[in-house]
């Protein structure tokens, strides 16, 4: 009897164990659903809240943008060698970061925080369109300051196959385009038939150029003297130039700064500014003729080799230059509303 006793208890008591853990687990599933809900709740929230946030951030950075392209569409190197980029050596490359991360850094932060802000990355372009190898009078018929002549005549063939010709400049001044190929050169035209100009080498380092036409046509004879006109020539008037030349062979100073200007002159959408680099000696003939004629526009640098210039530290000095000058005044102003009225909505929310 006292053993029946015994064993109701224990299934009463098991009963009330089972009846207690359905309890807790159905209370504890609830309190999960419930917690999930909730979790849910917010999450959707914090989402509203970030898309919210992101789409008023995102006209704040458009209106940066807009006044950026406005004021500085960005800047072009016209130079020799010594502006041309070398590996991980580049005055271009330090240039454009300086430019970019002293302006933009902060804001280029809030872009690079959501996909849909990447759209407003803020950033000012640095062209270089340097080369190497090419001796003044080439450069500047390249860039189209002075003009590109056929030296000799010759014949343009009614088909596609190559044909060799020669160049020179004003002054009957030969024309050499050293280590440039077609892609440098771009689209040319010669008595009105287009093209593209190659070169090859030959013997003792002399190089032989020639035209192919790009579609048959009549055999066309050209005569020397003639102008022609190549791709490379062709420029966006609203970029700020930098000039960063050498000095070993442009003749006289007069000369040096009547194409310097010329060269500036093009860029006739910039607002009048410009900056010059020269590599010449302090007080000298040269440095005195480019003070005079661009004053706070012309920066001097000593007479070094390539290898022994410090590209970063010159970059950084241009930047320098160039905001003392008040070149980037209206972008940091644009920038620093931005900021504030970013910091203003946070704070708000």
């Amino acid at each position: 009897m006292q053993n029946k006793s015994l064993t109701i208890v224990g299934i009463i008591a098991l009963v009330l164990v089972i009846a207690g853990f359905g309890a807790f687990y159905v209370w504890d599933t609830n309190q999960q659903a419930k917690e999930i809900e909730q979790f849910q709740k917010q999450d959707k929230a914090d989402n509203q809240r970030l898309m919210k946030r992101t789409e008023t951030i995102s006209k704040y950075l458009a209106d940066v943008q807009k006044t950026v392209k406005k004021e500085i569409p960005g800047f072009v190197i016209y130079g020799d060698e010594y502006a041309v980029s070398r590996g991980n050596v580049s005055f271009e490359s330090y240039l454009r970061n300086d430019i970019n991360n002293e302006l933009f850094y902060d804001l280029n932060l809030e872009t690079h925080s959501s996909a849909s802000l990447e759209k407003y990355n803020l950033e000012i372009a640095v062209d270089n369109r340097s080369a190497i190898g090419e001796d003044y009078n080439t450069i500047l018929t390249r860039y189209g300051v002075k003009p590109l002549i056929i030296a000799d005549d010759f014949v343009i063939p009614a088909g596609s196959e190559r044909t060799e010709l020669t160049f020179k400049t004003d002054d009957n001044k030969k024309v050499t385009y050293a280590l440039q190929d077609k892609e440098k050169l771009g689209s040319t035209h010669i008595s009105d038939i287009s093209g593209v100009l190659n070169f090859s080498p030959g013997e003792k380092g002399i190089l032989h150029y020639y035209f192919i036409r790009d579609n048959e046509g009549k055999e066309t004879k050209v005569k020397a003297g003639t102008k022609v006109h190549a791709e490379s020539m062709d420029y966006t008037t609203e970029t700020i130039p930098i000039l960063y030349f050498g000095a070993n062979d442009f003749g006289s100073a007069e000369a040096y700064v009547k194409t310097q200007k010329a060269i500036i002159d093009r860029q006739d959408k910039c607002g009048g500014r410009y900056f010059v680099i020269a590599r010449t000696d302090k007080d000298s003939e040269l440095d005195k003729a480019m003070t005079k004629q661009f004053g706070d526009n012309y920066y001097r640098i000593d007479m070094k080799n390539v290898g022994e210039i410090d590209y970063e530290a010159l970059a950084k000095s241009v930047y320098t230059k160039m905001d003392k000058l008040g070149y980037f005044d209206n972008i940091k102003k644009s920038v620093s509303e931005a900021e504030a009225k970013i910091k203003k909505y946070d704070q708000a929310g």
